[in-house]
């Protein structure tokens, strides 16, 4: 995964160090809501999983979320200051995510992927208003992320 990361250097479009840094923390940012996500809303219903299913998920939304998050912090050239400023653009994957969801709920297959997401049982108001609460609380952790970022660059320099 860090290597597709990586590469994405060698492509003229993110040749600027910013650019890659946005888009390594908007990475980031993914995998850390799958894992707090996971964490918070998911782990209940796994508590019967075993072996090689319940060892993966584990991987998938612990360990991965951890490491994507060290690396990001810790495995780059402290060249650039990240700005608070163009954050907003993390959010598109979450904001798109949620759309698509609704789509194919409603005009697909009726596949809920979370609780939150059940607009049929929730009503659209109440499933609409947990998802801005949700997005709210990604952007502050982008924030957080960002700030923390510039911090240990800065120390790193």
């Amino acid at each position: 995964f860090l290597e597709i990361i990586n590469s994405f250097k060698k492509i003229k479009l993110f040749k600027k160090e910013e650019t890659y840094q946005n888009i390594k923390g908007m990475i980031t940012l993914i995998i850390l809501i799958t894992g707090l996500i996971f964490a918070i809303i998911l782990a209940p219903y796994v508590k019967n999983w075993t072996g090689y299913r319940l060892y993966s998920s584990y991987i998938l939304h612990y360990i991965s979320p951890l490491m994507v998050l060290i690396d990001f912090l810790f495995f780059d050239k402290p060249t650039t200051k990240l700005s608070i400023k163009k954050n907003i653009f993390w959010l598109i994957y979450p904001i798109t995510y949620y759309i698509v969801g609704i789509i194919r709920i409603l005009f697909i297959d009726g596949f809920i992927p979370y609780p939150f997401m059940d607009i049929r049982g929730l009503g659209y108001i109440k499933s609409l208003g947990i998802v801005i609460f949700l997005i709210l609380v990604f952007y502050i952790i982008s924030i957080i992320l960002i700030l923390l970022k510039n911090i240990i660059s800065k120390i790193r320099k």
